[in-house]
């Protein structure tokens, strides 16, 4: 990166969203009652394509850098009553959604760690899963979160029964230093092992999640930990930004913060990792992921059909997608449905036999073309605001003060516009900021605090 960019993006740094969706998750609104949701649910056209979640907010151990919706427990009887939980809400699910025999796409286990579930458990929920809909597509992907840590041959076996092709390891680093300040004990040895058991268990596609802007983290050392995890040859590999939001995870405050890298710094490591992978051929996927060449991410992204959701980048491009369990997002169409997010009123209203959702979020039309705009921005790093209206059938949409609010980064070399209205970021840096010109919740809301554009 040079200089001049460099200092650009200093100039215009603040903390923006990540946009895994728009309108984002803190300007969802309660008050949607039970037979709402329901009728959200039969709306869903019979035999439509639908992503399937699972959230599983349990971990053995705190790590201080985390800002997903998760709970450390020592007592598996905590995340065996969950499986239970779990069960109930996707039994009021079936009576609906069954008869409609939906073509399942997709279907992710995350967390926290769904490590911590037992085989058994794996199975259960898998199998009231496959209730929902149809299962027997050649190219279903089935994806699940793993804390190497915690990665065994039962649990493998399990997942390899249940049909998992993809499994994605929380990484972080390498360096021991940088792993003790953030109160994780995880060395490479540990993520051998995990990603050659995946192998051994017919699971191919590894994908490796690091994360830079960690305490103590160097140039020279997320050189070493990104040429590390090359050896591990993975076919994803995600390079997140650590949020340091101690003001909404108090977990946070634990972490030596004059140990952390300035937003200059921060710069620099992404830029050295970016490199490292690059330079071995791996192939950059939007801000923060980098592919081989034959991962379906990179058929996507040339396509032009890339997405961006809950997850992250993905080639899912299903209109619904079901999310079951704590916290859990689902898109019904344009209507975003959340689940509570702490234990006890989604317990209580599962079993009370109640939907346990909590917010919700009906799209305008507004929403839906700057949610793509948003969208296209976020995976190409260009997007054409005027055509994408136009595609969707409103042509004169309103954008007024979007291009105006775009022009200083224009100016200071981090975004071009073309004559035919097309943006351009030209540092992927930039891309969010961008999109925050887009976002008309922003100006008016405390989520800017919520994640450092760097």
């Amino acid at each position: 990166m040079n200089n001049n960019i460099k200092e650009s993006i200093l100039k215009h740094d603040r903390m923006v969203p990540r946009y895994t969706s728009y309108p984002t998750a803190p300007h969802f609104k309660s008050g949607a009652t039970q037979d709402w949701y329901r009728k959200e649910l039969e709306k869903i056209p019979a035999r439509s394509p639908i992503s399937l979640y699972v959230h599983v907010p349990f971990c053995s151990q705190l790590c201080w850098f985390c800002g997903c919706h998760t709970r450390v427990t020592s007592r598996y009887s905590a995340v065996g009553d969950y499986t239970d939980w779990l069960l109930q809400e996707l039994s009021m699910l079936v009576p609906i959604l069954a008869p409609k025999r939906l073509e399942v796409r997709y279907l992710h286990f995350g967390g926290g760690s769904p490590t911590m579930l037992r085989p058994s458990d794996f199975r259960r929920i898998v199998s009231r899963l496959r209730k929902i809909g149809d299962f027997t597509r050649d190219d279903l992907g089935v994806s699940v979160e793993i804390d190497p840590r915690a990665a065994s041959a039962d649990k493998l076996s399990a997942y390899q029964k249940c049909g998992v092709n993809r499994a994605s390891l929380g990484v972080q680093d390498f360096n021991q230093q940088v792993m003790n300040a953030v109160n994780r004990s995880q060395d490479y040895d540990t993520c051998k092992r995990a990603t050659d058991m995946c192998r051994a268990h017919g699971i191919n596609n590894v994908n490796i999640d690091l994360m830079y802007g960690l305490p103590y983290q160097t140039r020279d050392s997320i050189r070493k930990t990104a040429e590390q995890a090359l050896t591990l040859e993975p076919q994803r590999i995600s390079l997140f930004g650590y949020a340091h939001v101690p003001w909404m995870k108090k977990h946070m405050r634990l972490i030596q913060e004059d140990a952390l890298p300035s937003v200059e710094d921060r710069l620099d490591l992404f830029e050295d990792a970016a490199e490292v992978f690059e330079n071995a051929g791996y192939v950059p996927i939007g801000i923060d992921h980098f592919c081989k060449e034959s991962d379906n991410l990179v058929t996507a992204l040339r396509s032009n059909c890339l997405s961006r959701n809950f997850q992250g980048y993905t080639d899912d491009n299903c209109p619904y997608l079901l999310a079951v369990g704590a916290s859990g997002i689902s898109r019904l169409g344009d209507v975003y449905v959340q689940n509570y997010v702490h234990l006890p009123p989604y317990r209580d209203r599962v079993l009370s036999g109640q939907f346990p959702f909590d917010k919700y979020c009906e799209m305008t039309e507004s929403d839906k073309i700057r949610a793509r705009v948003i969208e296209k921005m976020m995976c190409n790093l260009s997007v054409n605001p005027l055509g994408e209206a136009a595609g969707m059938g409103i042509p004169d949409h309103d954008f007024s003060g979007v291009y105006e609010s775009i022009m200083p980064l224009v100016r200071d070399g981090l975004a071009q516009i073309s004559s035919d209205g097309t943006v351009h970021a030209l540092a992927r840096q930039s891309a969010r900021l961008i999109c925050a010109s887009f976002d008309q919740y922003l100006p008016h809301s405390s989520e800017a605090r919520h994640v450092t554009s760097s």
